[in-house]
């Protein structure tokens, strides 16, 4: 509509006297439709002619645009599932014509994990413009529960009296985005010792660690138990000759 142009008719007199020419009422043509108007020429004496022009006007609906779909860790957004549509972002729309279509509030889609942290948000946003057309769009939010991280001890190699606890070889240590994880927990595996040699061995200590969303996650921590030689002193060194009847080594 706020493009239609109708063009300029045209119009005489036969007697050369004035007139003046009466445009058409296109307001019915607001919307989208189609007919025919009607020109009116009326000179000076009163007389009047007209004319019909057929015309067809569209209405092109609005253009609406959605943010960006988003990922998003459950705890930046909120904790409960009620609230993650909260983090939807806000869609905006145009006209051709320059009026201002209204976007009213999303209907919201949850579909959410059974540990209530992970989640898909879509919210669908809809524009109406003055002539009742509408346009739509939607944005999907992602909420996520990241996998807590775990870093192990270095691997280290131990003298047999030493003790093989964490507080003597190192613990791991346990970080997760939403500060959810626990504490670490162990498991040893030996392999190695022998019979004739059972104080040398090797001890491969799994440490792991899990929060309510995600699988267990893990590392590995090799501790080398190796046997220290016996200590042995010899007795004094023997300067002086004797006879080796005599030879006492001690």
């Amino acid at each position: 509509y706020c493009n239609l142009q109708l063009g300029t008719p045209t119009s005489s007199d036969d007697c050369g006297g004035t007139y003046s020419i009466t445009p058409p009422d296109v307001t019915e043509f607001r919307c989208e439709a189609s007919g025919d108007v009607e020109w009116t020429s009326t000179d000076n004496c009163g007389d009047v002619s007209s004319c019909q022009q057929s015309i067809a006007v569209k209405n092109t609906p609005p253009t609406i645009t959605c943010p960006d779909p988003d990922t998003m860790e459950w705890c930046d957004c909120s904790d409960t599932p009620e609230g993650y549509e909260s983090c939807l972002g806000t869609a905006t729309a145009t006209d051709v014509c320059g009026s201002d279509p209204s976007v009213g509030e999303p209907s919201i889609v949850r579909n959410v994990d059974a540990c209530l942290k992970k989640a898909t948000v879509t919210g669908t946003w809809t524009a109406i413009d003055e002539c009742d057309a509408t346009s739509q769009c939607d944005q999907v939010l992602t909420i996520v529960d990241s996998p807590p991280e775990i870093t192990c001890p270095a691997s280290v190699e131990i003298d047999c009296d030493e003790s093989t606890l964490p507080a003597n070889t190192g613990v791991a240590v346990a970080s997760d985005l939403c500060e959810r994880t626990s504490d670490p927990e162990k498991r040893d595996e030996i392999t190695g010792q022998g019979d004739t040699c059972p104080e040398e061995y090797t001890i491969t200590r799994t440490w792991y660690t899990k929060d309510d969303c995600n699988p267990e996650v893990s590392c590995t921590q090799t501790i080398e138990v190796k046997n220290t030689p016996p200590s042995i002193t010899c007795p004094a060194n023997i300067i002086d000759p004797v006879e080796y009847c005599n030879l006492q080594l001690g």
